[in-house]
């Protein structure tokens, strides 16, 4: 139970602190980003459904005396993927850019400028800079800053 609470609160913090990955289109709202996001993810998924798949793993074979997580002898272990996931990320993908968005990578502000930044979500996704950075919030918002 210490250790779970230990991992759960290490990826916490490193979420926390983490790049931000959107499609960034400036001076557009973010709803509107939302929303134009979830409509060309219902299209890509018309377009390419689901298609889950079996393949199974080659058998692993332990030497003798091995007692770790796979300790099981020569089975083979199935593994469900769905075939279809990588074309309709590259259709989402398209699909936002054909409306004028751009991958963006925003990276984390210091500690030092989030104290110092009055906390305001971002509504609008203003212009970006070499020193644009972002903002994260516990209720899940963000506010992207320019500073200097």
């Amino acid at each position: 139970m210490k250790n779970a609470l230990i991992i759960s609160l290490c990826s916490f913090g490193l979420s926390a602190c983490s790049t931000l990955h959107l499609q960034y289109k400036e001076g557009e709202k973010v709803a509107r980003a939302a929303t134009d996001l979830a409509s060309c993810k219902a299209s890509a998924l018309k377009q390419f459904p689901k298609d889950i798949r079996l393949r199974y793993l080659p058998p692993f074979y332990p030497p003798y005396g091995y007692y770790g997580p796979y300790s099981y002898y020569g089975y083979s272990s199935p593994q469900r993927y769905d075939a279809n996931e990588g074309k309709r990320e590259t259709a989402v993908k398209q699909c936002m850019a054909d409306q004028g968005y751009i991958p963006a990578k925003i990276p984390a502000c210091s500690a030092e400028l989030a104290k110092i930044t009055p906390a305001q979500t971002t509504v609008i996704l203003p212009p970006l800079t070499e020193n644009s950075c972002v903002i994260r919030y516990q209720s899940g918002g963000w506010q992207i800053v320019n500073p200097g």
